[in-house]
């Protein structure tokens, strides 16, 4: 993970230009298991009262005061995130709290973000953080929306699989960057459909193709053989890691360089979206 992030700020805060909330990760489960842990352990209307202050969200109205379990569940994830730190700041700024209030709160909701998996850890002053980091979930979150379309749902389910890899205390890197690849590797036979794999072959014919549309740019298309031969080699650099390594315990990559691999393979995805919907008839 890259970089130092501000220890206990809220998510919307530390996190708040990454793009919609619908692309976060969520889940139904890990949001209503916050809010059946406040309704058990925090029945009074105080936490209700410094969560509405603190946020100027509305809380729905239940026994004996607040139904925090319809609010957990209904309210926007961004925010969810943001209220599991200011429980942690209620439970010290509470005089009459023992100790053990805040650190219950704090291990439950560890446990929880590890059992539910969705690619968020907690820090010791309960703020809420990407398991990566920024740069590597803005990443994943850009190229999302080109990939709704139903002709990538084989692309897609391979591209969040190399981010789930990593997206919890056991990573597996090796499954990231065959995942990743896979997604790419769909794609391009999505684009070529005799083509049987991810080759240097049908890589050469995609830039062939993205070249046409800048006929005319002698320099573009320099470039695009640069960027296309970087291309070719980041397939063959993968290929270590498909296709075993001549050892009896196959070595996975370094989580660096895992990263690394997901987000160029990310990037070269982009391209070939982009190069793919201009071959697409309208």
């Amino acid at each position: 993970m890259t970089g130092q992030l501000p220890v206990g700020m809220l998510f919307s805060h530390v996190h708040v230009y990454l793009s919609g909330e619908t692309l976060l990760r969520d889940k139904e489960t890990f949001r209503r298991r916050l809010g059946v842990y406040c309704q058990k352990n925090f029945s009074n209307g105080t936490l209700g009262d410094y969560l509405r202050t603190e946020t100027g969200l509305k809380i729905p109205a239940g026994y004996p005061q607040y139904d925090f379990e319809k609010f957990f569940v209904s309210e926007a994830i961004g925010n969810v995130l943001s209220a599991i730190t200011l429980i942690w700041r209620f439970c010290h700024l509470d005089r009459y709290a023992r100790d053990s209030v805040w650190k219950n709160w704090h291990d439950f909701v560890a446990r929880v973000l590890k059992e539910e998996n969705i690619g968020y850890r907690l820090d010791e002053k309960c703020g809420v953080h990407f398991f990566v980091d920024n740069s590597f979930e803005r990443n994943r979150q850009s190229i999302i929306p080109a990939l709704g379309h139903e002709r990538y749902t084989g692309v897609l389910t391979a591209f969040e699989g190399a981010y789930s890899a990593l997206d919890s205390e056991s990573q597996d890197t090796k499954q990231a960057v065959r995942l990743i690849f896979e997604s790419v590797e769909i794609l391009a036979k999505l684009m070529h459909p005799k083509t049987a794999r991810l080759d240097k072959q049908v890589i050469e014919t995609i830039r062939d193709q993205a070249k046409v549309s800048y006929a005319g740019d002698k320099t573009a298309c320099s470039v695009a053989d640069k960027m296309f031969a970087s291309f070719v080699d980041w397939m063959d650099g993968l290929h270590f890691y498909r296709h075993g390594q001549g050892v009896e315990n196959h070595v996975a990559p370094p989580l660096d360089m895992a990263i690394f691999a997901i987000s160029s393979g990310t990037n070269y995805l982009r391209w070939l979206l982009e190069i793919d919907a201009i071959s697409q008839p309208t």
